[in-house]
């Protein structure tokens, strides 16, 4: 069951599509796992963030991978084996939350306002966007330059980016945003 929810968080890692992650409450365990997955975090001021595994016993196995990809090994080490808790403050602080809101309200409109920013965005190019980041952490960098050479005549190339620089010298909304 454990190793399970390592494979939900690495796949929702792993989606092509922008993941954003709303916290209101708590986030603790698995759910602070969740967080670590976000493309983009929001969260307003009723969000507690808790890594409690250790002090009940247990190592939070399958969330320290992404907890290090996410904030860095040393504030993981700190959070993973002391159980801290982080307030709102201290997560948006550290890097674990991206925009931290006064109240659910603004919360609501600041997701309004992303969700419109990766509208704008063309799918396939936030995909390939999104693996190319992902893999920049366990590639060869002169291998994940020549990646993204590619992956950028192929955008070139494509429907997508044809569409996406016609767009932009026609001073008009690309057909995915309309």
């Amino acid at each position: 069951l454990n190793r399970r929810f390592g494979q939900l968080i690495n796949q929702l890692n792993h989606q092509p599509q922008t993941v954003v992650i709303v916290v209101e409450g708590a986030a603790m365990g698995g759910g602070f796992g969740l967080v670590c997955v976000g493309d983009v975090v929001l969260a307003d001021q009723s969000a507690k963030f808790r890594l409690p595994e250790t002090s009940l016993g247990l190592p939070p196995a399958q969330i320290a991978p992404f907890l290090v990809q996410r904030i860095g090994l040393a504030k993981s080490r700190r959070l993973a084996l002391t159980g801290a808790r982080l307030s709102p403050k201290e997560a948006e602080d550290i890097g674990l939350v991206d925009y931290l809101y006064d109240n659910t309200e603004s919360l609501e409109v600041g997701l309004a306002q992303i969700l419109e920013q990766i509208s704008n965005c063309a799918p396939v190019a936030s995909a390939t966007t999104k693996a190319l980041l992902l893999s920049s952490a366990s590639k060869d960098l002169n291998a994940l330059l020549d990646e993204g050479a590619k992956a950028f005549s192929d955008a070139a190339r494509s429907a997508e980016g044809t569409e996406g620089m016609m767009a932009f010298m026609q001073k008009r909304k690309p057909t995915w945003k309309s």
